[in-house]
């Protein structure tokens, strides 16, 4: 689903289209068959624009987190449904830095939910496509890592 099919009020995903924090550029799931049962994960990407001032590419981020940490996505979808895996492409390789980097620090408050963030580059994009092993995930600490502090 594209930003464009967000606007039809019959689209699964229109809510995405009336998120005040929100705007992902797609969302897809994928689909995994199991033994027992079919499991659906959820993925919203978005894209950043070269020529976003940092202060705007930090605010974008800390909104992705706010969304994901308020249950705005459980109170649209199915409440058992696990928050969606967010998904960066980021202009270049020192922009991705600067996002993981921004992205540890928002979350040091969050370590009890399930907040999950990758990022790329478009370079990577345009040589593996979405589906490659070209993700590097930063997610909240765990509760024995606060434990520790």
């Amino acid at each position: 689903t594209t930003q464009a099919d967000y606007a039809d009020p019959d689209d699964g995903y229109h809510f995405l289209n009336e998120s005040e924090l929100i705007r992902p550029q797609l969302c897809y799931e994928r689909t995994t068959a199991t033994k027992d049962d079919i499991e659906a994960t959820t993925y919203l990407l978005e894209v950043i624009e070269p020529t976003m001032p940092r202060y705007r590419v930090r605010k974008r981020l800390k909104n992705y987190i706010e969304y994901l940490e308020d249950g705005e996505w459980q109170s649209e979808t199915d409440e058992d449904e696990p928050n969606p895996i967010v998904m960066f492409v980021c202009p270049t390789l020192t922009d991705m830095i600067y996002c993981k980097r921004a992205t540890k620090r928002l979350l040091e408050e969050k370590w009890d939910e399930d907040i999950r963030l990758w990022f790329t580059t478009t370079e990577k994009i345009k040589a593996s496509g979405v589906a490659g092993k070209i993700w590097e995930e930063v997610r909240a600490p765990e509760d024995d890592e606060q434990d520790e502090d």
